[in-house]
Order: structure tokens, then C-alpha cells, then sequence
């Protein structure tokens, strides 16, 4: 609850001295409307160093399908559960099972 209290002053503080700035230079926010300016709260830090997005390396999305996706779209592609189950190196009684489940309840 403190830290949430901490929270709510330092918003508070922030939000005077925006309305405090704004109100200084009424001019120049009529004439600025799109004008990169950065205002720097009291309590804002500061970096050492600007935040580049190009030197960071960006992470590829990469999915796998589960078991029972493989399965099922084995299935719907017109294998056999025992056909399936040497495909994806598992159970035949595993590969049916999962087909049956799927099929009874979309019955």
C-alpha cells in the first residue's frame, strides 16, 4: 500500500508541474501543438546513454505445434492414427486417443 502511495505522489507531482509549464507558455503550446519538446519532471532519470533500438538484437517469434496439433492435422489431412503415430514417433493408442477426443466433442 506504501509503495502504491509512493506511486499516486509522484504522479501527483508530475501532473502539477506539467500543468505548471503549460501554463507558463500558453504561446508556445498553441504554436508548438506537434513540436517535439521534452519536459523533464523533477524526479525524471536521466540515461547515460539514448536507447538505440537498432543495436539491440530482436528476438525471432518462433512457435512449435504441440503434439496433439500435429496429430490433429495429420487427421484432418487424411492419415490413419497408425500412420500418424510413425510420423511423429509416438503411441498408436496415443494418436487415437487424441482423435477420438477431438471428434466426440464436435460431435
Amino acid at each position: 500500500m506504501d509503495l502504491f502511495d509512493t506511486y499516486l505522489e509522484e504522479i501527483k507531482a508530475e501532473n502539477e508541474y506539467l500543468q505548471k509549464t503549460l501554463n507558463n507558455n500558453p504561446e508556445d503550446n498553441k504554436q508548438n501543438n506537434s513540436a517535439e519538446k521534452v519536459i523533464n519532471p523533477p524526479h525524471s532519470v536521466e540515461t547515460e546513454q539514448p536507447f538505440n533500438v537498432s543495436d539491440q538484437e530482436i528476438p525471432k517469434d518462433e512457435m512449435e505445434a504441440s503434439l496433439q496439433a500435429r496429430i490433429l492435422h495429420l487427421y484432418q489431412n487424411g492419415y490413419a492414427a497408425e500412420e500418424i503415430a510413425k510420423q511423429l514417433d509416438c503411441g498408436k493408442t496415443e494418436a487415437a486417443l487424441v482423435i477420438k477426443l477431438h471428434t466426440k466433442s464436435y460431435k
